[in-house]
């Protein structure tokens, strides 16, 4: 229930052979409203019944004209919190409503198939190396989706792509699965992932998550992702990459069918609906892909031996840093308070620094914990300030951290530096 989409459909998370136990209604293979109508006429759920939405033919054939009429007493009441966390799984759903236009997102911060192995010994299970990736519907519209599952039999790059960390939205280092990919189901060298904290702040929801899967040897890297959602109006991306050496960074973006367009070297524009932004504290080269040669190429597969060509955003830095950072904004154009995302980042070897600007206040997103400009203090992963029009007080968010110091005066002075907007 908690991981219901906006259009009433589970996330297309893992491996699938298209099968279900009972399949009367010829539904789409990942709608599995009918067992919600099932489980509200036997555990007399009203919870269960809002999330059906009708009392849906399985349903019929399962529990008679008797269970239909006991759906039909029930009162559908929906779930109390919009958003939730499921710690046995790891995941986490951030929405701003259970309506058909909300914002959705899920991220995956668990175990790879709930707990695989960490040493050399193989072990086969259905678990994709997908940590940390998400899931976004913004305005009711489907945006970062998971790739799904394409062969189990196929052999070669189609077979193996769809399991593997290339294909998620998450990041890579150096080219690696977050996990060692044997063959097929094989997998060693698995990860270990922790939910670090999440919260539901009423206008926004938060989560915190890292996982260890590229931490092991003398040059490991930890990567920590921040996911914010400021309810109907944007999504905040925060990457957060700790480590020694050199190495390659990727993080990678898989939208939904449509079009992707980058206007500038930080700017694209997602079916000429949702607009996004990226920075970092140095440079992050983009490419994109729709249906090319190779799996990784812009394919997406929503059914078992059914690929879609699909628009894939690739960002990729090459560092020697301790600490490199990434902000992904992701905004959509439906939401009428929304007037413009602007890189406020001083300079290249700064920590970037992003606004979104609306009609009535701009919010102020800054990572790293401290900006050289002084206004923003914090041991958070990210920061975000909402800086309402004129005199109103600021108010903050330290998203996975224990402190935050705000200078508002310091914090209007640079808006009105770098924005032109009026102290």
């Amino acid at each position: 229930m908690t991981l219901l989409q906006p259009d009433g459909s589970t996330p297309t998370i893992g491996g699938a052979d298209d099968g279900k136990p009972i399949r009367l209604e010829q539904l789409p293979l990942w709608d599995f409203r009918p067992y919600f109508a099932i489980g509200a006429v036997i555990f007399n759920r009203t919870d269960f019944k809002a999330m059906a939405g009708r009392f849906h033919e399985d349903a019929l054939w399962l529990t008679g004209t008797p269970g239909m009429h006991a759906f039909d007493r029930l009162q559908a009441a929906l779930p109390r919190r919009a958003s939730s966390a499921l710690p046995s799984s790891g995941y986490v759903v951030l929405r701003s409503d259970f309506g058909d236009r909300a914002d959705y997102v899920c991220l995956d911060c668990g175990e790879q198939a709930a707990g695989m192995r960490q040493d050399a010994v193989p072990n086969s299970m259905h678990g994709h190396a997908d940590c940390l990736s998400v899931v976004a519907w913004l305005g009711g519209k489907r945006t970062l989706v998971d790739s799904g599952f394409y062969a189990y039999n196929c052999g070669g790059d189609w077979e193996a792509h769809f399991r593997e960390t290339a294909a998620h939205n998450t990041v890579r280092v150096d080219g690696r699965d977050q996990a060692r990919h044997i063959r097929k189901m094989a997998w060693s060298h698995s990860y270990r992932a922790t939910l670090e904290a999440w919260r539901d702040a009423g206008d926004c929801a938060w989560a915190v998550g890292s996982h260890d899967g590229y931490a092991k040897g003398p040059d490991g890297v930890r990567h920590r992702r921040a996911v914010f959602l400021r309810l109907n109006r944007y999504l905040l991306i925060a990457d957060d990459l700790v480590g020694s050496g050199e190495h390659e960074l990727e993080a990678n973006y898989q939208f939904a069918p449509g079009t992707l367009e980058t206007s500038t070297p930080q700017r694209a524009l997602f079916d000429d609906t949702v607009d996004i932004l990226w920075a970092g504290d140095q440079p992050w080269h983009a490419t994109t892909a729709c249906g090319g040669p190779g799996p990784a190429d812009g394919w997406i597969a929503p059914s078992l031996g059914v690929r879609v060509a699909a628009p894939r955003l690739t960002l990729r830095c090459r560092t020697t840093r301790p600490r490199t950072r990434l902000l992904t904004i992701l905004a959509s154009r439906k939401d009428t308070d929304m007037a413009s995302l602007v890189d406020m980042s001083g300079s290249a070897s700064e920590p970037p620094l992003l606004a979104v600007v609306g009609k009535d206040a701009i919010d102020v997103i800054a990572s790293g914990g401290q900006l050289s400009a002084g206004p923003i203090r914090s041991d958070a992963t990210v920061v975000v300030c909402h800086v309402p029009a004129g005199s109103g007080d600021v108010e903050s968010h330290a998203v996975g951290g224990t402190m935050v110091e705000v200078d508002a005066g310091g914090l209007r002075r640079l808006l009105a530096e770098r924005l032109k907007v009026p102290e």
